[in-house]
């Protein structure tokens, strides 16, 4: 010990010590103080065979009907003595107790994890789902798995089957036509779970798990398993080398997603995701599109004129990226990477385009054309009509033409609602809204500057509150824009002024 105090006070002579920031981390690691207790909580002492309570007030301690600036002084109170508050009534002592739990819970799991690590030395399963091919231990002592003969024979027909036909894509169309199916079994509460059709995901994983060759995995490490393989260690190393060759392959390939600006965000009529695609015509000229996921993994969608399968990239960039530019404040020359942050969702139908955006990141005038989101408040909605021309089963997004197509319907919930809030109101003061009769001379008006607001909706175009009622109103009339605006008392002007035909 002396000796590293002696190198270390040479080496801090000629290198320097700890700097004023680290010594000021060290202090911080030391057991902190306790924090203020919340309003309304009671501590309780005993001293010298009396109990005493302090009750928690807002910015006092009480105690007996007293209020005192902090513990330290009602220690001093009860004991005639200096003394810490905190540590008299016992918070420090919480505190230094949670500490040792905390570590007393780190040491339990480390504990676990090295009981696993040596378990899973010794070749037992150590819990989860079993895989196809093998059923739960029934020995507790060598906890290894039970091998199901008829699962075992798919196994070795799946892995087999992959080397004749070369894909996975090819063997999951192949087990699907078969209806080979992935593990069931039933959960503690008697659920029945599993026994579905096996996707690519299940059977990359199934080919590479070494559990089929009675092994264990356990991190990096692979043991000797206690149980037995169901598949020989040829057909598996075989298995293993042409998905190596496939992966190097496909790595190799020149990938052009990151292109794709929209990816993750974009979606069919469905709701299914549009993933990148890519393709060359004779001349060598790529083309890119945007396609609903399970065109892309051959599985068959449902008939619905409103939904696009394969979406022409250019065009459907080109319109958000216009509409982005409207939106907010970046630069004329921008370029779409650059401002898809405030894109959240892009929903894509045969007539429309609905764009999610974050109302943080638009400018604040822009955001009186555009719809509340139901989902969240901090999310805005604009709907842009399109037109779509198909051919060769792709699409390509058409500008539509003034008046050529309206939205569907889509109902504000919230301004339906205020609409009705200010019926009632105007009934309430003696208004019929059938012919407009003031029915009563003594009503007063809401005494609320909020409730006055609201029940000036009673008052707009019965066409404009028909379309309201109906989701038909545009884009631009929100309940927000309404509270905020001057409502013209002339319905013409009303139309005007909210943009009704």
């Amino acid at each position: 010990m002396l000796r590293h105090m002696i190198a270390w006070r040479l080496q801090e002579e000629l290198l320097g010590g700890l700097d004023a920031s680290t010594r000021t981390l060290l202090r911080q690691t030391s057991i902190p103080r306790p924090g203020r207790p919340p309003v309304g909580s009671r501590i309780t002492r005993e001293y010298r065979g009396v109990l005493h309570q302090v009750e928690v007030a807002e910015k006092a301690f009480v105690y007996r009907g007293r209020p005192y600036r902090s513990l330290s002084e009602i220690a001093r109170e009860i004991t005639g003595a200096r003394w810490n508050g905190p540590r008299f009534f016992g918070l420090r002592t919480v505190n230094v107790l949670l500490s040792f739990a905390q570590f007393e819970r780190e040491l339990s799991g480390e504990r676990i994890r090295d009981k696993i690590a040596a378990s899973k030395k010794r070749g037992m399963w150590m819990g989860g789902v079993p895989p196809l091919g093998y059923d739960l231990p029934t020995d507790p002592t060598t906890r290894a798995l039970v091998v199901n003969c008829a699962e075992a024979e798919q196994v070795r027909m799946i892995f087999e089957t992959y080397l004749r036909l070369g894909s996975v894509g090819a063997v999951e169309a192949y087990l699907s036509a078969a209806g080979v199916r992935s593990k069931a079994w039933v959960n503690r509460d008697g659920q029945p779970k599993g026994g579905k059709l096996l996707a690519r995901g299940a059977l990359y994983h199934l080919l590479r798990n070494r559990l089929y060759l009675g092994e264990i995995v356990h991190g990096d490490n692979v043991y000797a398993g206690a149980h037995p393989r169901i598949v020989e260690p040829e057909l598996f190393s075989e298995v293993q080398s042409l998905l190596n060759e496939q992966r190097r392959v496909r790595r190799e390939r020149p990938t052009r997603a990151a292109t794709m600006p929209l990816k993750g965000i974009i979606f069919d009529a469905a709701g299914s995701p549009m993933c990148p695609s890519f393709t060359h015509c004779r001349h060598g000229k790529l083309h890119r599109y945007y396609v609903s996921a399970p065109l892309q993994q051959g599985r068959s969608a449902p008939k619905d004129p409103d939904l696009i399968r394969r979406l022409a990239a250019g065009e459907i960039e080109s319109l958000v990226r216009d509409e982005l530019l409207r939106l907010t404040n970046a630069a004329a020359d921008a370029a779409l990477e650059t401002m898809v942050g405030a894109l959240k969702r892009i929903d894509v139908e045969a007539r429309e385009v609905r764009l999610t955006l974050a109302r943080s990141m638009l400018r604040r005038s822009a955001l009186v054309e555009l719809e509340t989101s139901d989902a969240h408040p901090t999310l805005a909605i604009l709907t842009v009509p399109i037109r779509c021309k198909l051919r060769g089963g792709r699409s390509w997004i058409i500008a539509a033409p003034e008046g050529a197509h309206r939205p569907r319907p889509r109902i504000d919930r919230a301004l339906v609602r205020a609409l009705r809030v200010a019926h009632k109101s105007a009934a309430g003061m003696g208004w019929r809204a059938t012919d407009g009769t003031l029915t009563r001379i003594d009503a007063k008006a809401p005494t609320s500057p909020y409730d006055r607001k609201v029940c000036r909706l009673a008052y707009l175009a019965p066409d404009i509150q028909r379309a309201i009622l109906e989701g038909r109103q545009p884009l631009g009339l929100t309940l927000e824009r309404l509270m905020r605006e001057p409502i013209p008392a002339g319905w013409v002007d009303q139309r005007r002024a909210f943009g009704m035909p």
